[in-house]
């Protein structure tokens, strides 16, 4: 997956969700964050010692319009599902 791909889902998770996300200049995975963690937790780094580990290559932001009209259609989304959750159920018990 390229990075401009990775950086149109985050910016939809963004306006889904409504909220900003802050998108580091690296990312090396769970493994790295599982070591911030376990400094946390046994106390050898402090929360705000995370500024160290990472640096921050952009920050994204939901926007507005677009984050009104997924609220718009997750109304939708609630009401179709109580009139067919019977029927997804069933269905996905089927092999």
């Amino acid at each position: 997956m390229g990075v401009e791909l990775s950086l149109d889902w985050l910016q939809i998770v963004s306006d889904v969700a409504g909220v900003s996300q802050v998108v580091p200049a690296t990312t090396i995975g769970a493994s790295y964050g599982d070591a911030f963690l376990a400094g946390l937790a046994s106390g050898l780094l402090k929360r705000s010692g995370i500024k160290g580990w990472t640096s921050v290559a952009r920050e994204l932001h939901p926007r507005e319009d677009v984050h009104r009209t997924y609220d718009d259609y997750y109304g939708d989304y609630l009401e179709l599902y109580e009139a067919t959750r019977g029927i997804v159920h069933r269905l996905s018990t089927r092999s």
